[in-house]
């Protein structure tokens, strides 16, 4: 059997399967957010015949197990028929509730005969008519027995009568959607054109077959519904919602996981997962041991709400690998197998270790750098064992991993899993090794190699830039980068209070030669008040020999200490590019022996080790 079927089903049977309260509304779907303007225009569409777009379901006796209500909300369901779930197109089959069967709170709507009229047959002047134009002209001030003005909009709203149903308005002018639906309109046509007096028989009878033919014909429109197969696989669900869906929101794993949340029994969890979560995160952010920039960037929050909590239920999963020694290839399926309590559960668990490990990056000025895909595992490997959390080396190592991946231009997939395996056994022995031990795991994954020539292209603001960057002034790579041109100490506490000073002024600049003034190779970090003070746009000559005059010798160590080649303090009629090109070639060895060093590092200790298993089985 085909997984899609793509049918008509008429207005006339699907507000049936409405009333019968067939159509049901999954948890994870958004909240009704048309307004009556959207509503209006959906049934000014339907009265003219226009199309409008596709509807998604699912029958809900398939693989596809949902927490759902069904879409009618008030009076008795008729269970006859399949129940099926609205997987997009809830805005639309609402409103059609609301339109043919009145199911609004504070709103009726109707659809207005004489702009009908008018609209398919202005030659007449139905409006100049003079019964017409007296109700008309009487209805500016009173609306109970003249009519307001003709529009273009042939759906209009009403706010509902206290007393009850109302099945016109405006003497017979507005007819209510669900007469039409429920074919009683004939009646309303004929008293509505009475107020056409003295109008010649044939024009009469043209009103009225047109209205009736017009009226009929709504029954039978065709709205276009793409029904998935009940027994499909739940990835081709998502993948078919994604295709043809016009809510702009994608169906994703967490939602399916959300809406199977709802099943639990637990009254704590009633609320269903995303909300759980989302209340958790909210009263963290008000926690003075997690960051709250940190949860907005890793559950993209504002404080309020959190529009992506998906990373959770993927970090569990893989930590739930990572806790059996298991690789971690994780899969749709076994998240989707899941019951519904075990994702609270999890979240208990690991929640205060996933905020600490992501507000220590963060502290660290790491989480916007790090490779989203990448990050998950790594929080896992913590999950896995939170004494990661005060173990230096895990967390140089992480970071240096990420760097690479940015710098060797890499993406993380599941090819590069053999890694997360391999930080999973570095995380092991850093917690169960002594302490003279713990540098004693050769982790060596790195395959960054940069010619300065490569180098040049990244300009300030690209994420390469924002690596080398880091490198160099977070992670003192080499030695330097300890302090600034002012001889200001360099520190994670105060570093946001620098600037990225071009050395060569950027006003100075010319167009032709933008690459390498606007790299690293012409970037320095000092001091916000110097810079903006002291030296502002002086050529670095002038301003290197300031320093020199105020530091005396220290002053070399300054500007050794920010990798600043002789010529650019010694040589006034220096070439700045070759300045520049000279800088960035000690840059790029500085940065290369970052991964290189750890790699040679990793070697020995493999070399050593082997070494002591062959001499462990000589013995």
């Amino acid at each position: 059997m085909a997984a899609l079927t793509n049918v008509d089903i008429s207005l006339k049977e699907l507000i049936d399967e409405i009333e019968k309260g067939n159509f049901l509304i999954p948890k994870f779907q958004r909240d009704f957010v048309w307004r009556t303007p959207d509503i209006e225009s959906l049934g000014d569409s339907i009265v003219r015949g226009y199309p409008i777009s596709s509807m998604l379901t699912m029958p809900a006796n398939g693989t596809l197990k949902l927490t759902a209500s069904p879409l009618k909300t008030h009076g008795a369901i008729d269970s006859g028929g399949q129940p099926n779930y609205v997987l997009d197109g809830q805005q639309r089959i609402t409103s059609l509730a609301k339109l043919f069967l009145g199911y609004d709170e504070k709103k009726d709507y109707y659809f207005d005969m004489l702009s009908i009229l008018d609209d398919m047959f202005p030659e007449d002047a139905i409006r100049n008519m003079p019964p017409i134009y007296e109700r008309l002209k009487k209805g500016r001030n009173d609306r109970r027995n003249g009519y307001s003005s003709i529009t273009s909009d042939l759906c209009r709203s009403f706010d509902k009568k206290s007393g009850g149903e109302g099945d016109f308005r405006q003497n017979y002018r507005f007819i209510h959607g669900r007469l039409i639906i429920q074919n009683r309109f004939g009646s309303a046509v004929t008293r509505f054109l009475r107020a056409f007096e003295g109008m010649p028989d044939e024009l009469l009878d043209k009103y009225t077959d047109y209205l009736n033919a017009v009226f009929g014909a709504m029954g039978s429109y065709g709205i276009p519904l793409t029904k998935i197969n009940a027994e499909s696989d739940l990835s081709l669900v998502i993948r078919v919602f994604e295709k043809v869906n016009t809510s702009g929101k994608k169906l994703t794993l967490f939602d399916l996981v959300n809406a199977k949340s709802f099943e639990s029994a637990n009254p704590s969890y009633q609320i269903g997962l995303a909300d759980f979560i989302s209340e958790s995160l909210r009263v963290a952010a008000e926690n003075r041991n997690y960051r709250s920039s940190a949860i907005n960037l890793f559950f993209g929050g504002n404080g309020k709400t959190y529009s992506d909590l998906a990373p959770f239920i993927r970090c569990a999963s893989i930590a739930d690998h990572l806790s059996k020694d298991l690789f971690p290839s994780i899969t749709n399926k076994e998240m989707l197998d899941k019951n519904a309590d075990h994702w609270f559960g999890a979240w208990q668990e690991y929640s205060d270790t996933i905020l600490k490990f992501i507000s220590r990056l963060d502290q660290e000025r790491f989480l916007t750098l790090i490779n989203g895909t990448f990050l998950e595992y790594a929080t896992a490997i913590v999950m896995v064992n939170s004494k990661l959390l005060d173990e230096p080396v895990f967390i140089k190592e992480i970071k240096r991993y990420a760097l690479d991946l940015i710098l060797s231009g890499q993406t993380f997939n599941k090819s590069n899993l053999d890694v997360v395996m391999e930080l999973h056994k570095l995380g092991k022995h850093l917690v169960n090794a002594h302490e003279f031990e713990k540098n004693r795991y050769p982790f060596s994954h790195y395959s960054t190699t940069i010619s300065p020539d490569r180098m040049e292209q990244w300009g300030v603001g690209r994420q390469q830039f924002k690596a080398i960057m880091y490198i160099l002034y977070s992670e003192k790579a080499g030695g330097k980068f300890t302090i600034d041109l002012e001889g200001n100490s360099i520190k994670e506490s105060n570093i946001e209070l620098m600037d990225q000073h071009h050395l060569y002024p950027k006003a100075k600049i010319k167009r032709e030669e933008e690459k390498i003034f606007n790299s690293v190779a012409n970037i320095v970090m000092l001091n916000r008040a110097c810079n903006q003070r002291e030296i502002k746009d002086k050529h670095p000559y002038l301003y290197l020999r300031e320093l020199k005059s105020i530091h005396g010798s220290h002053a070399e160590y300054i500007f050794s200490q920010n990798v600043l080649p002789e010529s650019m303090w010694k040589n006034e009629a220096a070439d700045p590019r070759q300045v520049l090109k000279d800088r960035l070639k000690n840059i790029a060895d500085i940065v290369n022996d970052y991964f290189s060093i750890a790699n040679a590092k990793a070697s020995f200790i493999e070399k050593q080790m082997n070494m002591q298993a062959k001499q462990q089985i000589l013995i």
